[in-house]
């Protein structure tokens, strides 16, 4: 027994050296937050205000899954130098398109000229967001860190998307068919984090902390010397 050096740590505090790290994750959770809250607010606007059944709603945001998914397999393959501008770019139009949602809605469907857009748009500024952040955080720790780096990123995700599914039903509270004027405040928090996070992807640019991969050994440098991690 004894209070010495432990053996071993839940987390690796040194990969918060990196700056890209902190920063990738640290913007993970309002993005998470406004991801998981339109995730579920869309569906529910569309079955609580429209009407319609639980199958017709979830597949009228089946388009935006499918422009996410194009999304971020385009973010994924960008060089490292332009991933924070995915970043930037996918928070805008995301925010663009929720913020749109407000006025634009009412208790008529209006799935083509407002919904479809309006869900694709949203979804290819999710996948772009999250391709980027998950590629910077996973090319700014060593490679023998790479599990514990994504499970830190993760982690947080989950933390902001529990958050943002919280709020989510504190704004709506109950109600059997709310007016669409209801979903406006989710609507406007999820287009303010959607800006927070567009605004941490600019600060990024600004500091240069976006990473080339790291390789493992003493003091690998990344794309500048703010991502440098001393093991």
């Amino acid at each position: 027994f004894g209070f010495g050096r432990p053996r071993w740590r839940a987390i690796d505090l040194a990969l918060l050296r990196s700056r890209a790290f902190a920063a990738g994750n640290a913007l993970s959770v309002p993005f998470a937050f406004a991801a998981f809250a339109w995730l579920l607010a869309a569906p529910l606007f569309a079955a609580s205000v429209w009407g319609w059944d639980a199958l017709k709603a979830a597949l009228s945001v089946s388009p935006g899954a499918i422009a996410s998914a194009l999304a971020a397999w385009a973010a994924g393959r960008m060089p490292a130098a332009l991933r924070a501008w995915a970043i930037v770019a996918g928070a805008l139009v995301f925010a663009g398109a929720i913020v749109f949602l407000i006025g634009a809605l009412d208790r008529s469907p209006q799935f083509l000229e407002v919904w479809l857009p309006a869900g694709i748009f949203a979804g290819a500024g999710i996948g772009a967001v999250l391709a980027g952040l998950s590629a910077i955080v996973g090319t700014s720790v060593p490679e023998d860190s790479l599990a514990e780096g994504a499970a830190i990123n993760m982690t947080l995700r989950q933390l902001g998307g529990t958050l943002g599914v919280a709020v989510l039903g504190a704004l709506l509270g109950t109600g059997d068919r709310p007016d669409p004027s209801a979903f406006t405040p989710v609507w406007l928090v999820g287009g303010l984090a959607g800006l927070l996070t567009a605004a941490g992807g600019i600060a990024l640019l600004c500091r240069q902390d976006v990473p080339r991969p790291l390789r493992n050994g003493p003091g690998v440098a990344g794309r500048c010397p703010s991502v440098t991690l001393e093991r």
